[in-house]
């Protein structure tokens, strides 16, 4: 508020607004010129505002004040009559200030509960006071200073207000769906699997910021058994997982499989009121679950992720069958031989078509739920083809320096570990580094890229291999979602998935399953009928996608889409793709057209040989390697 109000008075004193000057005879210090001007000024300032302050409230305008600022003494007079105008200026402003504060100030605070008044009731804002011209001098009066202030005030309310609206509504709406799930307002809940897990005589409370619960209710919610031995030790056992603790310690002993090992708590458990508390996170986890906290909600979220996929998967039994065979053939090491190439034709009616090509070639070796990868991909074309674009689409920068360092040929290496981890070490990555003004560092660097598959690799590994545990490890913790909706957002993943995908969409022929997409299909997923459904269909001229896999693991992928762009795009006027894949167990090849009229082609082709090896994928890294987050490009 203090700035808005200094930006009137900077608008006062350009348009000549001053205050008669005060002479004060000072003698020259042992400065320089600006430590005295300034000193002086300072002092000044004071003397005006308290004049200010005292005249604050008056009827007259600033306007009756003559002017003369004497800028042309400080820049070259002497040091007195430099030291005087500074005096002038400063006590000149502080007057200003001083008279302006308080009617502007009251007119703050007045405006202020009005436009909050407003905006709470949600009435267009009905009580909005006219807006000032607040370039005229005339209007530089106490008065209307006043009247700045109840607007910029009234704003400032509406600001507000609408804030603790929304805040109202989202805490409102946050409640209800808290009731709407069978939890309780006002207290913490424990939701497991999109369902509020009941406490029927003792609730789940913070200690020490950790969310404790009575270990009786969690353990019945998880199917699992609590055994209570002698020395106050509690045994929880849930499938083939065995915890062991004693109440006020914090040493756990987890038995999975017949194998022990001792885990520390961050908290203690604790007996009240005839009821065992436990930290409801650790011994979740513990016992193989996902653990989120809501705080929206104040809500801890559950997911068992193996439940969860058990349950999608009955819509999938067809694809899962297909997935389950491709995951048995990395039970032995294979090596996979791969090359690729992307070719970008410009099209140009007057200088003629340009072809820019990026390959590459890469040799994996998979196995035992994890891979490696090492390549090269040849980028050499790279800053002549981004060049293109940037004069396709009219922008006339040259990229061509920038990319000198990326347009050559690249050495890669990617390790994934069976856990989903992921690795990536590539010169490429330093330059970007380089240019984003971040430290390079030195050694081996390989480049971390968590954990894009989730727990594990999708067909590389019997633990992910259904298409229920992909979705319910993709999907849970998703950033737009809050964990409260987790579950429901991957169960509605899973039937638009089904919808697409799933076992009423395949047609059985001998040994061979066959599923088609088409724009009726499509229409019906998207919940589109009528009008909609018209426009959509005008908008396609082709669209069809197939899938087809057989008992002996031959599989194939056509696509097709021809469509018109002028009603959705300034750039783009159509668009044709063509698209197909066809594999077996030995391997497997594929090629991607892609036309955007009168603009380029882009033809992407791709292949894989497969054959067995006795050589394993060591993904784990070398000694000594530097590990940088890619986090941090975030």
């Amino acid at each position: 508020m203090k700035r808005l109000c200094s930006v009137f008075l900077t608008i006062a004193l350009a348009l000549g607004l001053m205050t008669p000057a005060v002479a004060v005879s000072t003698p020259e210090p042992d400065k320089s010129f600006s430590d005295g001007y300034y000193e002086s000024y300072e002092a000044a300032y004071e003397e005006g505002t308290t004049k200010g302050k005292a005249d604050a409230g008056g009827t007259f305008g600033i306007t009756k004040f003559f002017v003369d600022p004497g800028w042309e003494k400080w820049e070259d007079g002497t040091y007195e009559e430099g030291l005087a105008a500074g005096k002038e200026a400063g006590y000149q402003q502080g007057y200003l200030d001083a008279f302006f504060e308080d009617s502007y100030e009251k007119g703050s605070k007045a405006g202020y509960p009005v436009g909050l008044a407003d905006a709470m009731a949600d009435n267009d804002y009905a009580n909005a006071p006219e807006s000032l011209d607040q370039s005229d001098s005339a209007n530089y009066t106490a008065e209307n200073m006043y009247l700045i202030g109840f607007e910029n005030g009234y704003w400032e309310g509406v600001k507000a207000g609408e804030e603790k609206r929304y805040q109202e509504d989202q805490k409102k709406a946050s409640q209800e769906r808290i009731t709407e799930k069978g939890g309780t307002v006002g207290k913490i809940n424990v939701m497991l699997n999109g369902t509020m897990i009941s406490f029927p005589d003792a609730f789940p409370e913070l200690k020490n910021d950790r969310t404790m619960v009575p270990i009786w209710a969690i353990a019945k919610a998880l199917n699992a058994q609590v055994e209570f031995l002698a020395g106050k030790v509690v045994k929880i056992t849930r499938g083939d997982t065995v915890l062991t603790l004693t109440v006020g310690g914090n040493t756990v002993t987890a038995t999975t499989g017949g194998v022990s090992k001792e885990l520390k708590m961050d908290t203690v458990s604790y007996i009240k009121s005839d009821r065992t508390y436990v930290p409801v996170s650790f011994v979740s986890q513990a016992l193989g679950l996902s653990v989120y906290w809501d705080n929206s909600h104040r809500t801890v979220v559950l997911l068992d992720q193996k439940a969860i996929a058990a349950k999608l998967d009955e819509q999938f039994t067809v694809l899962n069958s297909y997935m389950a065979r491709q995951a048995t053939l990395y039970q032995t090491p294979k090596r996979i031989d791969s090359r690729f190439s992307v070719a970008v034709e410009v099209i140009d009616t007057i200088n003629g078509n340009k072809t820019h090509t990026i390959s590459g070639n890469m040799v994996s070796y998979a196995g035992d739920g994890a891979m490696t990868m090492d390549g090269t991909v040849d980028l050499t074309s790279l800053a002549a083809l981004v060049k293109s674009f940037a004069a396709r689409f009219g922008d006339t920068e040259d990229y061509s320096e920038m990319l000198k360092a990326f347009s050559a040929k690249q050495d890669f290496s990617v390790k994934v570990s069976p856990e989903g981890k992921m690795y990536l070490k590539m010169p490429m990555m330093g330059h970007l580094m380089a240019l984003t003004g971040m430290e390079t560092p030195e050694g081996e660097v390989w480049y971390d890229l968590g954990n894009p598959y989730g727990g594990a690799v999708p067909g590389l590994s019997a633990d992910s291999a259904t298409l229920g545990m992909i979705l319910a490890q993709s999907a849970a913790g998703a950033p737009y979602s809050e964990p409260f909706y987790y579950y429901d957002t991957i169960m509605e993943a899973g039937d638009t998935v089904a919808a697409l995908f799933g076992d009423g969409r395949f047609q059985k022929s001998g040994d061979t399953y066959t599923c088609t997409l088409t724009l009726d299909i499509l229409g019906e997923v998207l919940g589109l009928d009528g009008e909609s459904l018209a426009e959509m269909k005008a908008m396609f001229e082709t669209f069809s996608f197939t899938i087809k896999f057989s008992a002996n693991g031959s599989y194939s992928f056509q696509g097709k889409v021809k469509a018109n762009m002028d009603e959705i795009s300034s750039l783009v006027s159509g668009i044709n793709l063509d698209l197909s894949q066809n594999g077996t167990d030995q391997g497997d090849s594929a090629k991607i057209l892609l036309q955007l009229r009168n603009l380029m082609n882009i033809t992407m082709t791709g292949s894989n040989t497969i054959n067995s090896t006795t050589q394993k994928p060591n993904y784990k890294l070398p000694d000594g390697a530097v590990i940088v987050d890619l986090g941090a490009f975030r």
